[in-house]
């Protein structure tokens, strides 16, 4: 958490920077939002242990700011900074076990930083415009916690402990814009792969598994 809002705190400072210069720079700013499904991906560990897993969506919300610097007609750079939570729920069944499916729910929230690239089909200055997205992103862990239910062990909420503070990988999207004389709104959809692996734990006692994030944003934007 302190890792985080060090990091919040310094990307803070270089939105300041840029909004002391946006008028020479092209940089404008906005605020953005979104609705997500997450999930994981790429589990490993329990297959070999004798465990089945069935993997189900989360629906999580994400708020935060954005920087716009418009290179040319056709292409913006854009560093974005915003609280998100991921995870998933998880069914998992054990070989010769007879308590029943395990219910494990993971929620990591994140302090998320990606610098994006937005190409425009016809340039920026349409009235409905659309356009590409792709680039890296960067994610402080900010707070986690992990849930386990069974009919026969309860229920129980704790921490997860060991999971790794660091998660990256690349956002691909697209999206339409509705510009008028001083705010641009934007509409768009984003699909984020997490490449790095996360160590979670499934139940006291219980072999962890190694896995990914994985998100679909559906993201509102509006900038000034």
């Amino acid at each position: 958490m302190k890792r985080a809002s060090i990091a919040a705190c310094v990307v803070g400072l270089l939105f300041l920077s840029l909004g002391l210069q946006a008028k020479e720079t092209n940089v404008r700013f906005g605020l953005k939002g979104s609705m997500n499904i997450t999930r994981n991906w790429d589990s490993e560990g329990l297959s070999d242990s004798g465990y089945s897993t069935v993997i189900e969506n989360k629906t999580t919300f994400s708020l935060g700011v954005l920087a716009s610097w418009r290179l040319s007609r056709r292409f913006h750079l854009q560093p974005e900074i915003y609280y998100i939570r991921k995870g998933s729920r998880q069914n998992i069944n054990v070989d010769g076990l007879p308590i029943g499916p395990i219910r494990v729910t993971y929620s990591m929230g994140y302090i998320e930083i990606p610098v994006l690239l937005k190409a425009y089909i016809k340039g920026d200055r349409e009235l409905l415009g659309t356009h590409l997205v792709t680039g890296p992103y960067l994610s402080l862990l900010a707070n986690d916690s992990y849930t386990v239910k069974n009919t026969y062990l309860g229920e129980s909420t704790e921490g997860i402990t060991g999971l790794q503070s660091i998660d990256y990988g690349l956002i691909f999207g697209l999206g339409m814009d509705v510009n008028s004389v001083d705010t641009r709104f934007v509409f768009g959809y984003r699909f984020s792969l997490g490449l790095a692996k996360l160590e979670l734990p499934t139940g006291p006692g219980l072999p962890s598994q190694t896995t990914r994030n994985q998100c679909h944003m559906f993201v509102l934007e509006v900038i000034l």
